[in-house]
């Protein structure tokens, strides 16, 4: 969303507040990105998409793959 009231009220009734949200100005665009699937996790390096998971993708493998790229 570009509406950061919708941010704002998601994570009142989560009560998420310490993961970052970033405003999205160009739904279209992101939906592209994620290929229409939500939840989708992407790893970015450089600015670069260097592996996405869909939600039923993501799990320890992956977890312990991010992880070791963060070191």
């Amino acid at each position: 969303t570009e509406d950061s009231s919708e941010v704002r009220s998601f994570q009142k009734d989560t009560g998420v507040n310490k993961i970052p949200f970033e405003l999205i100005p160009d739904r279209n665009n992101s939906i592209e990105l994620c290929e229409g699937k939500f939840p989708t996790l992407i790893y970015f390096k450089n600015g670069k998409v260097v592996h996405r998971w869909f939600n039923w993708q993501f799990g320890y493998p992956a977890y312990d793959w991010v992880e070791s790229g963060l070191q």
